[in-house]
């Protein structure tokens, strides 16, 4: 009999899909004093691609995922302030 325990799996992390408009959407709005640096970004459906579904992760592995605005305005807000500790040690 085969036991299959996480550390014997490959998992697939994918919360959902996204394109560039949404993420220039969310930068936008999250960020207005950098609205003028983010272009705009046609909205596209993309190619049409795989399926996934996460619910083993959330399910064997206790995920909880962030929202994805949350996560652009993390990653953003993390680029950001990078930048702007840079531009100062100069």
């Amino acid at each position: 009999k085969l036991i299959l325990d996480p550390s014997s799996r490959s998992y697939l992390c994918i919360a959902g899909h996204f394109d560039n408009s949404q993420i220039a959407n969310v930068a936008r709005k999250a960020f207005p004093d950098q609205a003028s640096r983010i272009p705009d970004a046609e909205v596209t459906s993309g190619p049409e691609h795989f399926k996934t579904d996460s619910s083993l992760v959330e399910k064997e592995l206790g995920i909880k995922w962030i929202s994805f605005e949350d996560s652009v305005k993390d990653t953003l807000g993390q680029i950001f302030a990078i930048e702007k500790e840079l531009k100062g040690s100069s």
